[in-house]
Parts: structure tokens; C-alpha cells; sequence
């Protein structure tokens, strides 16, 4: 089910070099975390079943890979009109049956206000999103923004930052603004091109 949403440009597959990274960074004893963001939509009750399974059997013992269920969303994007999201009470219920199913195998479980709260992730400045194409960003609402690509990684596997970018994201931290920690995208301090 991920595959027929989240492919590389070039129209190949993702899921597995991500589950290949999550089990490789789960062999290491860095200290860090990973939130597992696990999107419901119209079709994939049953694949995300498979999926906690997997996480089960796989990840479960280790509490660096906390899991977040929530419902697939239209953000703005060229393709919102094709997004196959599932609201109201089907969502309520979906989740609840997920996150019940999660805990029956020892899943840990993210509340959503510990990710969004009072400040924002993309504001803070351990939270980096990695894009199928090494692309680094801050926001997942902001995807297709030019502001939220902030880097990339290489093929040799360092990372390239610019560095003003990062620090936008981040510039609350230091004004104190509480705009700025909220929602970093749309506080008051525009990004200079």
C-alpha cells in the first residue's frame, strides 16, 4: 500500500529501503528517536495491521521508534483532488482500532499533542524531514514549499544545509516569539531568497 503512494520520481518503490533503515538504525545503540508516522486512508486498514505486526516483531522492544497513527490529510497539494482520506467517525474508529492493536503488542504510541503541543516540530532543532528523494525539509505541511527544503543528502551519504533556511525554521528559539515556535511557516519574520 505505501508503494502505490510513495514512490521516487522515477516511479520506483520506497518501502523497503525505509524498513532496511529503520532495522539498520535499530542494530546501532545511538541515542535518538523516530516517530513513526503511520498514515490511515480508504484502503489500508488491513496493510497497517500487517504493518503494526512488522513493528511488533521488529522494532517493538526499542522505545527510539514510538509510533504516531493518524489520518491521511489534504494540505494544498497538486494532488488532494486523488488522496483517498477517510474522515469523520470511520477515522475515529479506524484509529481507535489501530492504536488498540498497537498497544496489544507493545507498540508504544505517540499522542499527537506531544508532537504538534505548544511548539511545533518543524520550529525545534532535532526534527529533520528526510524526502525519498534525500531531499531535508522541516514541515510535512509545507512539502512542495521552496522555503522547506533545506538540504540533501548526498550519494557518499554526508548532508549538504543551508544553513539560513535551517535557522528561519528555528529562529523562534532564539526571538522568543511564540508565533515563531507554533508555526514557523506562517509567523511574522519572512525567509529573504
Amino acid at each position: 500500500m505505501h508503494d502505490s503512494l510513495r514512490v521516487l520520481r522515477n516511479g520506483e518503490k520506497t518501502f523497503q529501503r525505509i524498513w532496511t533503515n529503520l532495522v539498520n538504525a535499530h542494530k546501532t545503540e545511538f541515542n535518538f528517536k523516530i516517530v513513526l508516522r503511520l498514515h490511515v486512508n480508504m484502503y489500508n486498514k488491513e496493510s497497517m495491521k500487517q504493518l503494526l505486526y512488522k513493528i511488533s516483531r521488529n522494532l517493538a522492544s526499542d522505545n527510539r521508534f514510538p509510533v504516531f497513527i493518524r489520518g491521511l490529510g489534504k494540505f494544498g497539494g497538486k494532488n488532494d483532488g486523488l488522496l483517498p482520506v477517510v474522515e469523520g467517525e470511520e477515522l475515529v474508529n479506524t484509529i481507535k482500532d489501530l492504536k488498540d492493536l498497537a498497544s496489544g503488542l507493545n507498540i508504544g504510541l505517540v499522542d499527537g499533542s506531544i508532537i504538534s503541543g505548544a511548539q511545533c516540530y518543524a520550529s525545534k532543532f532535532n526534527s529533520l524531514i528526510i524526502r525519498s528523494d534525500g531531499k531535508i525539509g522541516k514541515c510535512t505541511v509545507a512539502l512542495y514549499d521552496r522555503r522547506n527544503i533545506i538540504g540533501e543528502i548526498n550519494s557518499d551519504g554526508t548532508m549538504n544545509f543551508e544553513k539560513d533556511k535551517f535557522s528561519w525554521w528555528v529562529r523562534g528559539n532564539f526571538t522568543g516569539n511564540e508565533q515563531q515556535l507554533h508555526c514557523p511557516l506562517y509567523a511574522p519574520g519572512s525567509m529573504r531568497d
